[in-house]
């Protein structure tokens, strides 16, 4: 394993780590209180992925689901929600700004690699910008057993 791949595995696991402790302090509950609420799922990270997750478990009233998102909401942030304003969070406190590690290919410099810091992650600061995956890589998903995924299928 590189030494980035080694860092970057690192750093995913302090995230982690990081939004464990957010749920401890969540899910606690004040001493001579009613006892703490239970989830039978807990998904770690609010974006786009991980909302869809949660949308589709907590379809049953029964199953009690929680989010954790280290940001907040940004719906009131024009940041995000104006129309013209893709990369106007580049830079503010809903931007990660994870740095890179000098670019042997490219001349040693650093790149800024933009993550959104919100509910919604990323997608609240990528513009609405969706890149389709190659038809490799979707004609993959039958291959591993997920009859009918197909890019020809799916493209309608």
């Amino acid at each position: 394993m590189s030494r980035t791949s080694t860092l970057y595995a690192e750093f995913k696991m302090i995230r982690f780590l990081y939004f464990l402790s957010t749920l401890s302090v969540a899910a606690a509950a004040p001493a001579g209180s009613s006892p703490a609420l239970t989830y039978d799922y807990v998904i770690v990270g609010g974006g786009t992925s991980g909302l869809v997750i949660a949308k589709h478990l907590s379809e049953n009233s029964n199953v009690p689901v929680l989010v954790i998102e280290v940001g907040g909401s940004v719906l009131d942030n024009t940041n995000v929600t104006s129309m013209n304003g893709y990369g106007r969070a580049f830079g503010t406190d809903i931007d990660w700004q994870y740095k890179s590690v000098p670019q042997t290919c490219g001349g040693n410099s650093t790149q800024v690699l933009r993550a959104g810091k919100a509910l919604a992650s990323t997608s609240v600061i990528n513009g609405m910008s969706f890149t389709r995956a190659e038809h490799v890589q979707i004609d993959a998903w039958q291959t591993i057993g997920n009859n009918g995924l197909t890019w020809n299928a799916l493209w309608p």
